[in-house]
């Protein structure tokens, strides 16, 4: 199965610092991130099978040889509603830095 993911690389501050990440967006709107971004439990990733959505969940960024997962999933999948929301926040602000309309579900 193919999914034409476009990669782009943003900036987003932490602590006053500015550094480049790296996200993905689906031809479906879904934004595809780095685990460790979104500071994913390892429990989470161990569910992501167990996710009735579409589409996949998992993607390998062949050009920097990265895993990717695609964000809402983890954010859903997440069981603390805090932690939850500090994902969907973070996922807002990363669609935000590629533009404020695009990409939005």
């Amino acid at each position: 199965m193919s999914y034409d993911v476009r990669f782009h690389d943003i900036f987003r501050l932490s602590n006053g610092v500015a550094y480049p990440v790296r996200v993905g967006v689906g031809p479906d709107g879904l934004l595809w991130i780095d685990p460790d971004e979104l500071y994913v439990p390892q429990e989470v990733m161990l569910r992501l099978a167990d996710y009735p959505g579409p589409g996949p969940l998992m993607l390998l960024d062949d050009g920097q040889r990265r895993v990717f997962v695609n964000a809402r999933a983890v954010a859903e999948l997440t069981p603390e509603p805090d932690v939850q929301k500090a994902m969907r926040e973070t996922i807002d602000l990363l669609l935000d830095g590629l533009h404020p309309t695009n990409f939005r579900p």
